[in-house]
């Protein structure tokens, strides 16, 4: 392996795993969101 295929590769991990932690942040504030509606609906009552 030469240093430009490792860096490379590192650079395709970076992008992939910034993809993932996006996805899992955006997962959290939609059941925030949910939870507080709930909440509100709750309140309502």
């Amino acid at each position: 392996m030469t240093v430009d295929s490792i860096v490379e590769k590192s650079g395709e991990n970076l992008l992939a795993n910034d993809a993932a932690y996006k996805d899992i942040i955006s997962r959290d504030s939609v059941k925030k969101e949910e939870i507080q509606k709930r909440k509100k609906k709750r309140n309502k009552m």
